[in-house]
């Protein structure tokens, strides 16, 4: 199955794995015509190691790599799990049932911050 059979257009299970516990606020057509709230399900996330790359005049370079993804249930029929970038990124070869919000998009307040989303984004295959 791939990603777009099962993000398509049927009906499935949002399961929101945000860090920080915060609900999600969906809006249609930025308008708030209609909105829904996803509350909060847990928390998927990434540890990253850091790894030594070389120095450059006695400074050392290093670059993070990605370590295990705690928090991110088993596949489910019908199920998609709302999560962070990074998450995402560390899983995204091998799972198939994962989006994160578009922040480009979102609806945020006059500080600029998120409010809302009007679309989840997924990384091409």
């Amino acid at each position: 199955m791939s990603k777009e059979d099962l993000v398509g257009e049927g009906q499935v299970e949002l399961v929101n794995l945000m860090p920080y516990g915060e609900n999600i606020v969906i809006y249609f057509h930025r308008k708030m015509v209609y909105s829904r709230v996803i509350p909060n399900d847990g928390a998927a996330e990434v540890e990253f190691d850091t790894m030594y790359v070389r120095n450059i005049n006695g400074i050392p370079i290093t670059k993070k790599v990605t370590g295990i993804v705690t928090g991110l249930p088993e596949l489910k029929d019908n199920t998609i799990y709302i999560v962070s970038k990074q998450v995402m990124n560390a899983v995204q070869s091998y799972r198939k049932d994962v989006v994160t919000i578009n922040t480009e998009t979102a609806v945020k307040d006059y500080d600029g911050n998120i409010i809302g989303i009007t679309e989840f984004d997924v990384t091409e295959f």
